[in-house]
């Protein structure tokens, strides 16, 4: 039996909109904003075991029903009232958010990344990259940068040659 890859999507919140304020408040200050927005709302699950020691977490959970964006395709192909015409897709999406010595990281799945997108620090990815890999090796040639609101995009390209073709 092969074994199941699930991907996850690992966020620390800007420490600039933390400041100095309480976890349960900056948690709070995101979800609301996040639940403003259209067709979005997450909400509070309850945690089984209240003590994970100095780690504080929260997790809340999004199940959004929309039309399947493909289905005005077949429109003019398939008879009006047919399911391939009504059908919705359920997109279910959480957020867990974890206080660590007063740093707040995310782990996010579905459209959780979107609700939080505004809060994160844009480097954390790097600096992680930064710390695992050294600047000369040359297991990374390349790659993409999404910084922002996502509407810059830029590459960033490592100072690696290619090997000779002959080796």
């Amino acid at each position: 039996m092969e074994s199941e890859k699930i991907l996850f999507s690992y966020y620390k919140i800007d420490e600039n909109f933390i400041a100095d304020r309480e976890f349960a408040v900056v948690i709070d200050d995101i979800i609301r904003i996040a639940n403003a927005r259209e067709g979005t709302k997450y909400v509070e699950q309850q945690i089984i075991k209240e003590d994970h020691g100095s780690v504080k977490l929260r997790v809340f959970f999004s199940l959004r029903t929309a039309p399947a964006r493909w289905r005005y395709i077949f429109r003019k192909i398939v008879k009006k009232g047919e399911p391939i015409t009504t059908c919705m897709s359920v997109i279910p999406s959480y957020i867990m958010f974890a206080e660590v010595k007063k740093s707040i990281f995310s782990v996010t799945g579905g459209l959780g990344s979107f609700a939080i997108q505004g809060f994160v620090s844009q480097h954390f990815g790097i600096d992680i990259l930064s710390r695992l890999i050294k600047a000369d090796s040359p297991v990374i040639k390349s790659f993409q940068n999404r910084g922002g609101d996502w509407c810059i995009a830029c590459a960033v390209q490592a100072f690696q040659e290619e090997p000779p073709a002959n080796g």
